[in-house]
């Protein structure tokens, strides 16, 4: 029962950030080759194979701030370990999801009727 709202949180983090890349893809068609090394380079950030608590302390909320870290410990949480998420970081991949969707949304619109000039 927890693992459709991480879905859902998870499902409106990436279709914000797709419609950004989307949007900025048909004006600068090298975004493919950036989006690349961004994307390694993300991975690589994202408590994935490593849980957040083995950083530095210092590193610890830097790394969390992260959208994905938090909704990747929830499903962790719930897989995995079989408890409930914690509720702060899920509020936070809540929030910077839907955050990240507007925006997304907002530019996506913006620029829509753009797209078959430039294309």
């Amino acid at each position: 029962m927890l693992l459709p709202p991480l879905i859902l949180i998870q499902l409106e983090l990436v279709l914000g950030i797709a419609l950004l890349i989307s949007c900025v893809n048909v004006f600068y068609r090298d975004m493919g080759v950036a989006l690349d090394v961004l994307l390694q380079g993300w991975f690589f950030a994202t408590p994935i194979f490593y849980h957040h608590w083995i950083l530095p302390l210092w590193l610890q909320k830097p790394a969390m701030a992260n959208p994905l870290a938090a909704i990747i410990t929830a499903y962790r949480d719930v897989l995995i370990s079989a408890r409930f998420p914690d509720q702060n970081f899920t509020l936070v991949a809540l929030v910077s999801s839907t955050l990240i969707f507007l925006i997304g949304y907002a530019v996506f619109t913006r620029y829509a009727p753009v797209f078959a000039e430039e294309v």
